[in-house]
């Protein structure tokens, strides 16, 4: 038979292993999720950043929360601020149900494991976690007076100050004290004087403290949770306590009250362990977003100029995506590949070689431009990035790359000293504040002369509907722009666009190829029949490729009676080659 002692270790041992699985799901499973937190932010050590957070209730919470962000630059350590959150999480709650007679270590786990999925959802910040528990240290603090003028105080002075720190969340720290003087201690008069500070607070704070409508008192700064699974775990963790203290009271669950069995506690923790691991399992599956992480991945494998590393990781993605398409591509241009392996990777058409101006797209979509050296449209766009989201260090560094570039040195100390008040990119700044104080130097640096002799020297205008006409723009503008060429290269070919793709083929030469890129000599006998004069002099097509093109056409034409057929047949050895996405890829606008 099972001792006390025995099963209290078995829960504790229990506890210690959800930690432990936690900050591994963290580490392995959800790191790009949390880094992506970090490059949204820039926490600053500056009173104007403090005073920006003053200005909406929960405020100081969400300051908090930003401190604890900015670590989640490492990996290992952003694992860690969250687990030990979880652990703080667990332990007031552990706290707090002890004193409505739900004992144990376990029933505690249930608000960590709802917080850790709520966190594997990139848009949910640490200051939302701060705030919730805030709230719950305030409640233990309040159900372990004994006097009555002290409880009376208490309420009046801190769940005002409660709401200044976290916003909403005062009601949950309200209904947890009105419970418990209802239920445990029958104070009506305590119990209704709560519920007057905790609902008055936040109407007379909205009128004379913070500039927010009126229905806003009581949901800043609830998180805006994107998605039914997200709505319901949140849901879930706002209504854990009353619904665990109302259920514990109703079903009259107190040991001191009933005789149990011996084996009765063993039962309980039985079904207490199942329940949390069957939740813990249902939670993975509905809140972790393997695609999202891996997207996140791949975007932070490319900032971190990791290009081998963003091929690999868009080679895992199941289906297709615009966003991972694009950074394929920009890692095969960079690495000067585009045009010799764009089809080795999963291809949608020209949407593939650039996002669409919507909301958040401007972060990512600069990149882009930064690599095409159209840096005025990289500035715009980064620049526009911190309008649509909030100043992050992502859009500052490529707001004072481009401003180097430019020759703005002024702009770019403007934005330099944003980051020297940041603690972990201080050091980049110092040294391209070195540059914006020394202009001469700015040539020693080898990635911002090269871009500037690639400036654009004509007006002409931005069209983010035409692609294609920008391209030509920079061309025209640096014809030995070799990544514009390629990009252009590749969307006649992702188009389609057989004269466009024959017109441009004199240009190879100015281009300083030595050979003829594997797709374009594929491109190049695709149509042979419409190549004449223009076919470029000094390159030939190697043999290999005029006998992969036998091969093809062989199984092509024997089975041309079914295309379903012949794409499965011709997808191993063929699927990398522009003559397959000739014959099997739709454009959507052209039949």
């Amino acid at each position: 038979m099972t001792g006390k002692p025995t099963l209290t270790l078995i829960r504790y041992c229990f506890v210690s292993v959800f930690f432990v699985l936690g900050y591994l799901y963290f580490l392995m499973l959800c790191p790009a999720h949390l880094a992506y937190q970090e490059q949204m932010q820039l926490f600053r050590l500056d009173l104007l950043y403090f005073q920006e957070f003053l200005k909406q209730p929960g405020g100081l919470s969400l300051y908090a929360g930003s401190f604890l962000t900015q670590f989640f630059i490492n990996p290992a350590l952003a694992a860690l601020i969250v687990t030990t959150i979880g652990i703080a999480t667990w332990f007031l709650s552990v706290q707090i149900l002890k004193r409505f007679d739900i004992t144990g270590p376990l029933p505690g786990l249930f608000p960590p494991l709802l917080v850790f999925a709520l966190q594997s959802h990139q848009e949910f910040l640490m200051g939302h976690v701060i705030a919730f528990i805030v709230p719950l240290a305030f409640s233990l603090v309040f159900i372990h007076l004994r006097s009555t003028t002290t409880q009376i105080i208490l309420s009046a002075i801190g769940l005002p100050a409660l709401y200044l720190i976290s916003g909403g969340w005062v009601l949950l720290a309200a209904l947890v004290c009105l419970l418990y003087e209802l239920l445990n201690a029958r104070n009506v008069q305590i119990a209704l004087f709560i519920l007057a500070v905790s609902l008055v607070a936040p109407v007379l704070s909205s009128r004379f403290l913070f500039v927010i409508p009126p229905a806003q008192p009581i949901l800043t700064p609830l998180p805006k949770a994107p998605g039914f699974n997200q709505i319901l775990n949140l849901s879930s963790l706002i209504a854990f306590f009353p619904l665990a203290v109302s259920g514990s009271f109703i079903l009259n669950f107190k040991r001191n009250q009933k005789q149990w069995s011996q084996n009765k506690p063993i039962v309980a923790t039985g079904l207490l362990i199942a329940a949390i691991s069957g939740t813990a399992i249902y939670l993975y599956k509905t809140s972790y977003d393997y695609k999202t992480e891996l997207l996140l991945r791949v975007d932070q494998a490319f900032v971190n100029h990791q290009d081998d590393r963003v091929l690999e990781l868009a080679d895992q993605y199941p289906g297709s995506n615009q966003f991972i398409t694009y950074y394929t591509n920009l890692s095969l241009a960079r690495q000067g590949r585009l045009t010799d392996q764009l089809f080795n990777y999963n291809q949608i058409g020209t949407k593939g070689l650039y996002l669409p101006w919507q909301y958040n797209s401007p972060l990512f979509g600069s990149e882009v431009f930064y690599e095409l050296n159209y840096t005025n449209e990289a500035y715009r766009w980064a620049f526009e990035a911190m309008e649509t989201t909030r100043i992050n260090p992502r859009s500052l560094k490529q707001l004072i790359l481009t401003s180097l570039i430019n020759t703005q040195y002024e702009v770019a100390k403007k934005y330099l000293n944003l980051l020297t008040h940041s603690l972990f990119y201080r050091d980049w700044a110092r040294h391209y504040r070195e540059l914006a104080d020394h202009p001469e130097l700015v040539e020693t640096d080898p990635e911002l002369a090269t871009k500037r002799r690639f400036a654009i020297n004509t007006d002409f205008w931005a069209d983010d509907d035409n692609f294609e006409a920008i391209l030509e723009l920079l061309l025209q503008n640096h014809p030995e722009n070799r990544v514009a060429f390629e990009y252009l290269m590749a969307y006649q070919m992702l188009e389609k666009d057989a004269s466009g793709f024959i017109g441009n083929l004199p240009r190879l030469a100015q281009r300083g190829y030595t050979r003829l890129p594997r797709h374009i000599e594929e491109g190049l006998l695709a149509y042979s029949s419409l190549v004449k004069d223009e076919f470029p002099k000094g390159y030939n097509i190697r043999t290999e490729t005029r006998q992969r093109l036998s091969g093809y056409a062989q199984i092509f034409r024997s089975n041309s009676q079914s295309m379903q057929h012949a794409a499965s047949l011709l997808f191993k050895d063929y699927g990398n080659t522009y003559w397959f996405y000739l014959h099997f890829f739709s454009l959507p606008h052209k039949n």
